[in-house]
């Protein structure tokens, strides 16, 4: 139950779950953003379901929780001196020296403008002050004209013309611009991961912590990361703009007598293959990977990867996911055992959830394509960096 009180706003949450272990905190004090009365009363069901997130999480660890509401500045400035334990949500790189969830939500960047609005549309920006909006938008390169306290008010200044464009989260402004009737442009900028910050404190006092967090991140995620139809739309007309209509009757013929020649694998057997190809990866040492990779199908995948701006990892798979080829090494033979494959049955295509790569700090997003041919229907599976295709708009700082 949510609590608004006088001067301190608090809705505090108490979990009573036994730990899972010893090495996890008993109770954790987060702070989330206050708002005021009318945007605090309006949260979007994408704040209220990734908050619902957070709670399970902690929930299934066993992990008590009290979650003030504070003014956005003093919420981070609270957390640097170790006065509370975490803040969500912020960006990766909002807070400093603090040890952050992986995503636990996403939002959608757009840049809006009015329809028709003439040479002033770039002119002059209005932001909220101390957002991580803003503090791209400087990185960037853009200089704000105007400084609102909250989005209401940048909403509100907007709509009275104080200034030409803002950059906002797609469903924040939805909600707050319903019944406005303002007619607008937008485009898209940016794909915004959301995670928790966590204390360095909780850091050092538990550093086991972070990732019985993340482990459990997906199985309480309510699909809040998954791509609108017209998105998902686009990453399935580049696949098979790029790829399949890539694909010469040379490749489709080698891969159908792969089909014909090829017998589904015993369980002992995929089991030892699976083994050896993580030993392989491990170890750095290729030898069932490089006879893949050395396959002709494989390097006519690698070539198409080499080649487009958005593909970051192509394979080529049976029905059951049994890897046939491949553009560079993956991190699992079999993949039968996942949606890109479970979740393809009867179906000509599947796009999954976005997930965030860590490792290179973007999003992708998997096609799973079935792709027939005259003995039988193969899968890709295609990686797509999924920001880098929709940005098929003017940066930000062009007019």
């Amino acid at each position: 139950m949510v609590r608004i009180l006088p001067k301190l706003p608090v809705f505090a949450v108490f979990l009573l779950s036994t730990p899972l272990s010893e090495a996890q905190p008993e109770l954790l004090v987060l702070a989330t953003h206050s708002r005021v009365s009318g945007e605090y009363i309006q949260r979007t069901e994408q704040e209220l379901q990734a908050t619902k997130v957070v709670l399970c999480v902690l929930s299934n660890l066993g992990v008590k929780s009290e979650i003030l509401m504070l003014p956005w500045a003093r919420a981070k400035r609270e957390l640097e001196r170790g006065n509370i334990d975490g803040v969500f949500f912020t960006s990766p790189t909002e807070v400093t020296q603090s040890l952050r969830s992986q995503p636990v939500t996403l939002e959608h960047w757009y840049r809006y403008h009015r329809k028709n609005p003439g040479q002033a549309a770039y002119d002059r920006l209005g932001v909220v002050r101390g957002s991580d909006i803003e503090n791209w938008l400087i990185e960037q390169g853009q200089k704000p004209y105007m400084q609102a306290p909250d989005m209401h008010q940048l909403l509100a200044q907007f709509t009275s013309g104080r200034f030409d464009y803002f950059v906002a989260d797609r469903d924040r402004v939805t909600l707050l611009l319903a019944d406005n009737g303002i007619d607008m442009e937008k485009s898209f900028v940016r794909f915004a991961a959301k995670t928790i910050s966590f204390s360095a404190d909780v850091a050092r006092q538990y550093p086991d912590f972070i990732h019985q967090f993340n482990s459990q991140i997906s199985q309480c995620n309510p699909q809040v990361t998954r791509l609108s139809e017209a998105q998902q739309k686009a990453a399935v007309e580049i696949v098979v703009k790029d790829l399949v209509s890539q694909l010469s009757e040379d490749f489709l013929q080698r891969a159908g007598q792969y089909i014909s020649e090829h017998r589904p694998m015993s369980e002992p057997a995929l089991t030892a293959t699976e083994a050896q190809w993580l030993q392989e990866l491990r170890s750095g040492e290729y030898h069932l990977i490089q006879n893949l990779l050395d396959d002709p199908l494989s390097q006519v995948l690698t070539a198409i990867e080499a080649d487009s701006r958005f593909f970051r990892e192509i394979m080529l798979t049976t029905e059951k996911g049994e890897l046939l080829a491949m553009s560079r090494p993956t991190s699992d033979y079999w993949q039968g055992d996942e949606g890109k494959i479970t979740e393809l049955t009867g179906r000509q295509f599947r796009v999954s959830v976005l997930k965030f790569d860590d490792s290179v700090s973007e999003f992708l997003a998997h096609v799973s394509y079935r792709l027939p041919t005259q003995q039988g229907s193969v899968v890709l599976i295609v990686g797509l960096q999924i920001e880098k295709l929709l940005l098929n708009t003017p940066k930000i700082n062009t007019p």
